[in-house]
């Protein structure tokens, strides 16, 4: 058949699309663009006089279900957390995802995770020495954008490179998906996830504090370690301003923190995921460890809680 009698490819609508990028990875012809919506979501859109019509798009798109990506088995859960303190203390919990990045880095790897660029942009980077790591670490409570790590990724691991992934659990499955063959030199980590705002809600948010505080944000971090063990009530976020510093924003006081603890304004595809559940298409699922000492006993000191404690799933051999 040839390219006139081809049609156009259909990708995943708005509801289902994750912004996963593999369909705009895949494009050898540049002919897919990332579009921002009103609601501040990415989503593809094809340029019709770029598009070769191979299909490609639609064979990598995780959410068209034409691939044959499998979850991994039943996993077996561990709490954990570094014995280095000040390592710990730079993490959101116990420290976990360092300690598993910081092995890869120590075997020359690539590790890959979200942080704010120019603009409080948040991007996948790629991290090959432990001072390039801190900016990775921290949980960010906003969709990052995949741009064209995929295709970066892909080359690295046909070079027998050794690369570590983390990102939410719909990123993870595309990037298997772009791939569209099992690598054993990649590692995947994915995070026990609720949804996540799209930047431009995000944007709104840090263009609302530059006015209030009438300066520059340069870094926002949703939930710093709390110095006393305690519940949701005593959560704040920490904002750090170009001239004003660490500027403390309680619970209450944080629409942003607020909006997104009651799924106000995630991105559409969140509230129905498909990636979720018990078996996962990561090799590793990591958060903070809540709950923890409600079903067995917590037997270590109860300071350890107040630290950080990772809750730490291996899911595949």
């Amino acid at each position: 058949m040839d390219k006139q009698n081809k049609k156009i490819p259909q990708l995943c609508g708005k509801d289902l699309c994750t912004a996963c990028h593999a369909c705009y990875n895949i494009c050898s012809k540049k002919a897919i663009i990332m579009v921002e919506d009103q609601y501040g979501e990415l989503h593809p859109q094809i340029d019709d006089n770029l598009c070769v019509k191979c299909g490609m798009c639609e064979k990598v798109c995780p959410e068209l279900k034409q691939n044959n990506l499998h979850r991994n088995g039943e996993p077996k859960i561990y709490a954990c957390w570094l014995k280095n303190s000040e390592h710990r203390k730079e993490s959101t919990s116990g420290g976990a995802a360092f300690a598993i990045s910081s092995a890869v880095i120590r075997q020359r790897g690539h590790v890959w995770g979200a942080a704010y660029g120019k603009d409080m942009y948040l991007t996948y980077i790629e991290a090959n020495t432990l001072e390039e790591l801190k900016a990775i670490q921290k949980s960010k409570y906003t969709q990052c954008h995949v741009e064209e790590a995929f295709k970066t990724i892909k080359n690295e691991l046909d070079s027998g490179d050794l690369v570590l992934f983390t990102g939410t659990g719909c990123h993870v499955k595309g990037l298997r998906s772009f791939l569209r063959k099992d690598y054993p030199n990649l590692m995947t980590a994915d995070l026990v996830c609720q949804g996540v705002p799209g930047q431009g809600v995000f944007r709104k948010y840090k263009e609302h504090l530059e006015a209030k505080f009438n300066d520059e944000m340069l870094t926002y971090i949703p939930r710093p370690k709390r110095n006393v063990d305690g519940q949701e009530g005593q959560y704040y976020s920490l904002a750090y301003f170009k001239n004003k510093g660490n500027i403390k924003m309680e619970k209450n006081n944080n629409s942003y923190f607020i909006g997104f603890q009651h799924n106000l304004f995630l991105r559409s595809a969140c509230h129905h995921c498909q990636s979720n559940g018990k078996e996962r298409y990561s090799d590793f699922t990591l958060a903070d460890f809540w709950g923890l000492g409600k079903i067995a006993p917590f037997i270590h000191p109860y300071k350890e809680r107040t630290l950080g404690v990772s809750m730490l799933a291996l899911n595949s051999s």
